[in-house]
């Protein structure tokens, strides 16, 4: 963790995180290996058309948390 006026902190009112209408937001830094595992084939124009399981499981666990924690 860094303090709230360190760089990295992510309050760059540029960031498009930024931006929203409530001021809250959250951006996940995912690993490549992890975006991989999201879909059947991982070419750029194959992506769209093969999300697996595993991407359907992390949005439903991602979509849960900001139901439950954020509204």
């Amino acid at each position: 963790l860094v303090s709230p006026s360190h760089r990295l902190a992510g309050g760059n009112p540029e960031n498009i995180n930024n931006q929203c209408k409530t001021g809250q937001s959250i951006q996940l830094e995912i690993s490549t290996p992890q975006r991989e595992a999201f879909f059947s084939e991982f070419g750029l124009w194959t992506r769209a058309s093969s999300k697996n399981e595993t991407f359907q499981a992390y949005v439903s666990a991602v979509k849960e948390v900001l139901e439950t924690r954020y509204k």
